[in-house]
């Protein structure tokens, strides 16, 4: 890597990364920290965006996972009005035939969404499930326009591959790093590296079974949003945060990018900010 060799990256303790990353960075102590830090996001933006009247709208993931049951219980706690808020989830799966997996597919995003967001909600003031989006595979185009039409992406909450891809904006390396930024919501073909992660993170090990393609959001969609903050909560992020925030900004590794956005912030745990080679 041109700034600093990959080596001396990966080298970096700790007590660096919190002073100088060079972007707001928070250190929290676990996964149940992430997730509150999560729905506080959510709730937050959502409570302010009310007071003044504005709408408010939402690039998500489908992980942290646990960030949702944590929103769902604040906007019960708090009787929060969800009428102008929209969501828009950043991919899916596909199937053979270049369609969304099933929803009840355990792999599907949509049916997570279903069960732990859109089936909870329901009778909450305002909730429209009709406001809860995913790209679709078969008019691409019209995904960019949901997000106009709904006042534009006032944040995306975010996590990181281990190639560092985000949704699933996987590395294009030959791509000049202004065109990649401007990819819009389209059909991608999943790497190696990420089916065998999501494998082993959700199938058991069982690569097969992963979708070898997804429609996912663009890089121009995120870029677009006035705010973005980056959650990391998995061990096997350690390499990733270090790569992210000190190494090249490359397509190679396509988070880097998101160091140019206005207004970023990464959110990691304890965990992930130990070096990976303790």
């Amino acid at each position: 890597m041109s700034e600093m060799k990959i080596s001396d990256i990966l080298a970096i303790g700790p007590e660096e990364i919190a002073r100088g990353a060079g972007t707001p960075l928070e250190i929290v102590p676990d996964d149940a920290a992430i997730s509150e830090r999560f729905a506080a996001e959510m709730i937050g933006l959502i409570e302010r965006n009310n007071r003044l009247g504005m709408p408010s709208s939402f690039i998500l993931p489908v992980g942290p996972r646990g960030g949702y049951p944590v929103f769902v219980d604040g906007v019960r706690d708090e009787s929060l009005d969800l009428s102008r808020t929209a969501f828009f989830f950043m991919d899916e799966y596909l199937d053979e035939e270049g369609r969304h997996i099933s929803p009840d597919n355990p792999l599907s995003f949509r049916g997570f969404v279903r069960e732990a967001l859109i089936g909870p909600l329901s009778g909450s003031p305002g909730f429209d499930p009709g406001r809860v989006c995913f790209p679709d595979p078969q008019d691409t185009g019209a995904y960019a326009r949901l997000m106009q039409h709904a006042g534009g992406i006032d944040l995306v909450l975010a996590g990181v591959g281990i190639d560092g891809h985000v949704a699933f904006n996987e590395p294009v390396p030959q791509m000049d790093a202004e065109a990649y930024a401007k990819l819009p919501t389209r059909i991608v073909d999943l790497t190696c590296e990420t089916r065998t992660v999501n494998a082993a993170m959700e199938a058991g090990g069982a690569i097969d079974l992963v979708p070898r393609r997804a429609v996912t959001v663009g890089m121009a969609e995120i870029f677009s949003a006035r705010r973005i903050v980056v959650f990391m909560n998995r061990g096997w992020q350690r390499a990733a945060v270090r790569r992210f925030l000190f190494g090249e900004i490359t397509v190679g590794f396509p988070v880097s990018l998101l160091r140019g956005h206005a207004d970023l912030s990464v959110i990691i745990t304890v965990e992930v900010s130990q070096r990976p080679l303790l």
